[in-house]
């Protein structure tokens, strides 16, 4: 498949606390080449710093920014102890 980013191309998120509300929002840019062809069972990867969150679990969205109508969404859930 071929994920057709623009040279601005790269990946958001939103980091929801336990009750579901927006503690954080970026849209981040990464060095994502323009148009990347991803063959089966491949992916691609991000690594995202997130800090200065109180205790709890949260729960980060990730979607790429690419022209695709799907976004490709990846959730996922943590806690700061």
């Amino acid at each position: 498949m071929e994920v057709p980013f623009s040279e601005n191309g790269g990946f958001s998120y939103i980091v929801r606390d336990e009750e579901g509300n927006e503690v954080s929002e970026k849209a981040a840019t990464q060095e994502i080449e323009t148009n990347q062809v991803i063959s089966a069972g491949e992916s691609i990867s991000a690594t995202i710093i997130l800090y200065g969150y109180e205790k709890g679990t949260y729960e980060l969205e990730v979607w790429l920014d690419s022209d695709l109508e799907n976004t490709y969404n990846q959730t996922i859930v943590f806690t700061v102890d």
